[in-house]
C-alpha cells in the first residue's frame, strides 16, 4: 500500500516538472450511417458500400438503402458502391465523409433508373412482401423486399414500361396486388422508367379472407400434420398444427367447402362449410377425420412406351375415389417416377384398383387395419383400333386428334386421322372403351362406344357433327372486360366442355359448340380477388351463330 502511494507521488512531480506527459486518451469511435441513393434520391438496397481511410469497412445497404458502419474511429474516409444494372453497366459514386460528429453521409449514384413506394393494407405498412417491377410485355425484371415501414425500390432497370406487383405469401392475409390498386393485370398501371427520374408506385394491397379451424379424430384428439383443402380455384392447402389447428389464407369471399387429406391417404370425405368474409377470419366448424386404417400396395409393370403411369382406385359403382401416379416428389416438386404404388388411409370396404389406361380392374374387399399387397399388376397385349372418320356429307376429315378412354374415363391412348380420315389407336385390352373426337374447326366433339374382346383388333367409324358458334362481350359497369375466362358446357355432353379469354374488347367466341341447350358462365379464374362469376344459358343448332347478350361481372 505504501510503496503504490510513493509510485503514483512520484508520477504526479514528474508531469509537475514536465519530465512525461499526461496519460494518452483513446481516440472515439463511432457508429456511421451511410445512405446509397440514385440521383433522383431512390434508395439503394443490397449493395455493398466500402469506406476507405486508416482501416477499410465493407457493409451491405439494407431494405432502407442504409449500410451501418460500427465502431469507426475518427477520421476521413472515402464512401463508394458500385451499382451494376440490368444491362450489365456499372455505375459507381462516392463521398468524402469526416467522422467527428458526422453520424450520417449519402452517397449518390448516377445513370439509373429507380421506382419506390409504400405497400400498404389499409393504413398499415405492410413489412417482408415481395415486390416485383417487370417490363411490360414479358414477366423479367427486379425483385424487392418490403422494410419495416412498407418501403421498397427497385434501380437499375432499363428504360421503359413496367408495372408493380406485390405477391402474396402462403400465409398472407391480402391478394396478390398491382399497383392501380387491382389484382387484375390487365388494369395494372404502368409506369415509364427514365434515367436518373425518381418514379412512385405505393400499392394498397386488396385484403383476402382466412378461414381456420380444428381437425380431430373420432375421439375428439387433434390431429397434426394433416392437409386440409378448400374449393376455392387454386387456393393451396393448410396443414394442421400439433394442436390441430388450421389456416386457410388468401381465400376469396363466400360460401366454401373445407375437407381434409393426408399425404398419399385417400380423401376422407370428412370436411364442413364456411362462409369467407374479406378481411376477416372465420372459424369452421371442428371437422372430424374418419381416416381409414386399412391399405392396399401394387407394383405396376408396364410394356415400354405404354401410355399412362400410375394407379387408380375407384369404388364398386365406378367412381373414382383417388389416384396414385407413380411420383416420388423431391422437395422442388420434381417428379420420380416408382412402379412401387399405394393406396393408405382406407376404410373397410370393396375396392376397384386398376392401371391407369388398362381397363383392367382388380376387386379388393378389406377389413379394418388389414393390408392387401396385389403383387406385380402388368397390362395384357393390347390390340388396335382403327376405322374412319367423316362429316355429315360423309366427307372424310383429315386431322382430328381422336382420344381412346377406358371404361372409368382414363385416357389409353390417341392419334390424328389421316388425308383419307383413316386412323388407328393402339390400346384395346377388353372390355368397354369410348373412342372420343375433339373439335376441329366448325365441327363438335363427339364419342362412341367400342367393346373390345381379348386378342383381337376392332373398328369403329365416327361421323362428327356441325358445331354452332357463339360469341359474345363480358363487361363491367357497362365497359368491356379483358382477360375475363369464359366457359361452355353442352347439357347433352357435358365431357365436351371448352372455354375462351375475353379479348381487349371484352369479345370471346365458341366455334364448335355441340347443339343444344348449353350453360355459359364467366369467371376471372386467372386473378385471385378478381370479378365475381356470372352464369347464363343457350341453346343452339347445328351450324348456327348466335350472338350473345353482353355477360355483366360483378365486383
Amino acid at each position: 500500500m505504501k510503496k503504490s502511494a510513493a509510485v503514483l507521488l512520484a508520477m504526479a512531480v514528474m508531469v509537475a516538472l514536465g519530465l512525461v506527459g499526461p496519460p494518452a486518451v483513446a481516440a472515439e469511435h463511432h457508429v456511421l450511417k451511410v445512405r446509397l441513393v440514385t440521383s433522383a434520391g431512390v434508395r439503394i438496397p443490397g449493395v455493398t458500400v466500402r469506406l476507405d481511410g486508416a482501416k477499410d469497412y465493407a457493409k451491405h445497404t439494407d431494405a432502407r438503402g442504409v449500410a451501418t458502419f460500427s465502431n469507426v474511429p475518427e477520421g476521413r474516409y472515402r464512401a463508394q458502391a458500385s451499382v451494376t444494372d440490368k444491362a450489365k453497366k456499372v455505375h459507381t459514386g462516392s463521398a468524402t465523409v469526416v467522422v467527428d460528429d458526422t453520424m450520417v453521409a449519402q452517397v449518390k449514384v448516377s445513370g439509373l433508373t429507380g421506382v419506390r413506394g409504400v405497400v400498404t393494407k389499409g393504413s398499415t405498412p405492410v413489412a417482408g412482401a415481395s415486390v416485383w417491377v417487370s417490363w411490360v410485355g414479358h414477366g423479367q425484371g427486379a425483385r424487392a423486399i418490403t422494410a419495416s415501414d412498407g418501403s421498397y425500390s427497385v434501380v437499375g432497370m432499363r428504360p421503359g414500361k413496367v408495372t408493380v406487383i406485390v405477391y402474396r405469401s402462403f400465409t398472407s392475409n391480402f391478394f396478390s396486388t398491382y399497383y392501380g390498386d387491382t389484382v387484375r393485370q390487365p388494369d395494372a398501371r404502368q409506369i415509364t422508367l427514365a434515367t436518373d427520374v425518381a418514379k412512385v408506385a405505393d400499392v394498397s394491397v386488396k385484403r383476402s379472407a382466412t378461414i381456420t379451424g380444428k381437425v380431430v379424430d373420432s375421439h375428439g384428439k387433434p390431429i397434426a400434420g394433416i392437409d386440409v383443402n378448400s374449393s376455392t380455384e387454386g387456393n393451396l392447402p393448410a396443414r394442421t398444427n400439433a394442436a390441430g389447428v388450421y389456416y386457410l389464407h388468401g381465400m376469396e369471399a363466400g360460401k366454401a367447402k373445407v375437407w381434409v387429406s393426408r399425404g398419399r391417404d385417400v380423401p376422407t370425405r370428412s370436411g364442413t362449410y364456411a362462409v369467407a368474409e374479406l378481411g376477416r377470419t372465420t372459424t369452421a366448424t371442428t371437422i372430424v377425420a374418419k381416416i381409414g386404417t386399412a391399405s392396399i400396395s401394387l407394383t405396376q409393370k408396364r410394356p415400354y412406351g405404354y401410355y399412362g403411369v400410375g394407379a387408380t382406385l375407384h369404388s364398386t359403382s365406378g367412381e373414382r375415389i383417388a389416384t396414385d401416379d407413380g411420383c416420388v416428389y423431391d422437395e422442388n416438386g420434381d417428379c420420380a417416377t416408382t412402379n412401387h404404388l399405394s393406396f393408405t388411409g382406407l376404410k373397410s370396404g370393396t375396392y376397384v384398383v386398376s392401371l391407369d389406361g388398362s381397363n383392367v380392374g382388380h376387386k379388393v374387399t378389406l377389413r379394418p387395419g388389414q393390408h392387401t399387397n396385389l403383387g406385380t399388376l402388368g397390362i395384357p397385349a393390347a390390340t388396335t383400333l382403327s376405322g374412319t372418320v367423316t362429316d355429315v356429307a360423309k366427307k372424310p376429315v383429315a386431322g382430328i386428334y381422336l382420344e381412346l378412354q377406358d371404361q372409368w374415363g382414363i385416357e389409353v391412348n390417341g392419334g390424328l386421322t389421316d388425308a383419307s380420315g383413316h386412323y388407328a389407336i393402339k390400346g384395346l385390352v377388353a372390355g368397354r372403351y369410348t373412342l372420343v373426337s375433339h373439335a376441329l374447326g366448325s365441327l363438335a366433339p363427339t364419342s362412341t362406344t367400342v367393346t373390345a374382346t381379348p386378342g383381337k383388333n376392332a373398328t369403329a367409324s365416327l361421323v362428327v357433327p356441325q358445331g354452332a358458334t357463339i360469341s359474345g362481350v363480358v363487361t363491367h359497369a357497362g365497359k368491356p372486360v379483358v382477360g375475363i375466362t369464359v366457359n361452355i358446357r353442352p347439357s347433352t355432353a357435358p365431357r365436351f366442355y371448352d372455354f375462351a379469354v375475353t379479348d381487349s374488347r371484352g369479345r370471346y367466341t365458341f366455334s364448335s359448340v355441340t347443339p343444344g341447350p348449353a350453360t355459359i358462365w364467366a369467371e376471372d379464374e386467372e386473378y385471385r380477388g378478381g370479378y365475381a362469376r356470372s352464369q347464363t344459358t343457350v341453346r343452339t343448332t347445328a351450324g348456327e351463330h348466335v350472338t350473345m347478350p353482353d355477360l355483366a361481372v360483378t365486383s
